[in-house]
C-alpha cells in the first residue's frame, strides 16, 4: 500500500481529487500534484472554489496524513501553504465524521482573495487579514464550528462576495 501511494500518476490524483471536491460542491484545480514520504501530497499553483467561480488560489500546498490518529479510526492530515501574493496557511484537517478541523490563516492581502470582487469602478479592496481562524466539526451529516478574524487597514467599498453586497468598511 505504501508503495503504491508514491507512484499514484499525476493524471490519477487529479481525478480522485476532483471527483472528491464534486460530491461537496467543490471545485479544485491543481497544475502539479506530487507525493512524498511519508504519505504527503504537495500541490502547485491550486484552486479551489465552486461553480460561482474560484474562492482562494494558493502557490503551493502540502498536506500530510498523521499516522497517530489512525490507530483510533481518525483519519486527519497536516496542512501548511502559502497563497498567491501573501499569506500563510497552517492546521490540521479532520477527513472523516467526528473529526476536528483547525486551520489558521495569516498575512492574507485581501485584495488576493478571487472570492472578494468589486461591483463597480468605483469600488476598492484593501487591508491585510492578519489572522483567521477556523474550527470546525465534521458530524458525519453537517460541519458546524466557528471563524474568528482580524482585518488590519480595512478599505472595502462596492465590494460582493460572490453576488452578495458587503457593506462599506474603512
Amino acid at each position: 500500500l505504501l508503495a503504491a501511494f508514491f507512484f499514484l500518476p499525476d493524471r490519477l490524483m487529479h481525478q480522485l481529487l476532483g471527483t472528491t471536491a464534486t460530491k461537496y460542491g467543490l471545485t479544485i484545480q491543481a497544475n502539479k500534484l506530487t507525493t512524498g514520504f511519508p504519505f504527503t501530497i504537495k500541490a502547485k499553483d491550486l484552486s479551489i472554489g465552486d461553480y460561482n467561480g474560484t474562492w482562494i488560489r494558493m502557490d503551493q500546498v502540502k498536506l500530510r496524513l498523521y499516522l497517530l490518529p489512525l490507530f483510533s479510526g481518525d483519519l486527519v492530515a497536516g496542512i501548511s501553504g502559502h497563497f498567491s501574493g501573501s499569506g500563510t496557511l497552517e492546521g490540521y484537517v479532520g477527513l472523516n465524521a467526528d473529526t476536528l478541523t483547525d486551520l489558521n490563516i495569516k498575512h492574507l492581502s485581501l485584495n488576493h482573495i478571487p472570492y472578494l470582487t468589486i461591483a463597480t469602478s468605483g469600488g476598492k479592496i484593501q487591508g491585510t487579514l492578519e489572522a483567521l481562524a477556523i474550527e470546525a466539526q465534521n458530524t458525519g451529516k453537517s460541519v458546524k464550528g466557528s471563524c474568528k478574524g482580524k482585518i488590519r487597514a480595512p478599505a472595502i467599498e462596492e465590494v460582493q462576495i460572490g453576488s452578495f453586497p458587503l457593506p462599506k468598511l474603512h
